[in-house]
């Protein structure tokens, strides 16, 4: 198997199947309502809402990368202030999550496995270490999201 599929392997693992580490992202957030998407259980923590739209922004950002985009994801893209709360909106949010990622996962596929060890740009890190850091960074917000859902249910 190429690197590239044992990397969308991964990816897939991560985001809906069967991974090693405990739920995936999709489990993490199975049930998750508007309601307790918008709560904000720590007083300086993110809400789930914020965290998910957070992971579309990276996902995306890769996903452009990889078309050979100059993108630069700036603070005010990165966290996404939540203003509308409603279920139409956590609905969104969710879909939006699914095609960013479905899109993502397409241009990884489609990625060469000779340009892995070349760098994302002059300066930048491999692409190999970037689209593991893409399943570290879901992982990474997962967990968080996970423990946010225990901090809402009390």
């Amino acid at each position: 198997m190429s690197e590239i599929r044992h990397l969308i392997d991964l990816m897939d693992r991560t985001w809906a199947g069967d991974a090693w580490h405990g739920p995936s992202v999709e489990k993490t957030l199975e049930g998750c309502t508007a309601a307790e998407a918008s709560q904000r259980p720590l007083a300086n923590a993110h809400t789930i809402h914020e965290l998910a739209e957070h992971i579309i922004v990276w996902q995306e950002a890769v996903r452009r990368w990889l078309a050979g985009e100059d993108y630069t994801v700036t603070p005010e893209i990165d966290w996404k202030k939540i203003t509308d709360s409603s279920e139409a909106a956590w609905a969104d949010t969710r879909a939006r999550m699914a095609g960013t990622r479905a899109a993502l996962r397409a241009a990884i596929a489609a990625f060469p496995d000779g340009r892995l060890d070349e760098p994302r740009a002059p300066g930048k890190m491999p692409w190999y270490a970037v689209l593991h850091a893409t399943v570290h960074h879901d992982l990474y917000h997962a967990g968080q999201i996970a423990m946010l859902r225990k901090a809402t249910r009390r």
